[in-house]
């Protein structure tokens, strides 16, 4: 169980998607993060899961396409 958690949606963000940037903040962090790709039809699914692949502290959550207000309740549902 983890004490502090940090839920973010993404939809299509491919482009939007700093890879070292994001690795940076997520490895360097005590927070354990979870990404919900909200349905995105580009690669923001696989750019998620790479970057879960290699940080201990991020879990990824696929879900098909709900809106940003469910993919925040599913990120807390998996919580």
């Amino acid at each position: 169980m983890h004490n502090n958690i940090c839920i973010i949606p993404f939809f299509n963000e491919e482009l939007r998607i700093n890879y070292q940037a994001f690795a940076s903040v997520f490895k360097n962090s005590s927070i354990y993060f979870i990404l919900v790709n909200d349905g995105s039809k580009d690669n923001t699914g696989k750019l998620l899961d790479d970057l879960a692949a290699k940080m201990n502290n991020l879990t990824v959550i696929h879900q098909k396409n709900a809106g940003h207000g469910m993919a925040v309740v599913n990120g807390y549902r998996n919580a």
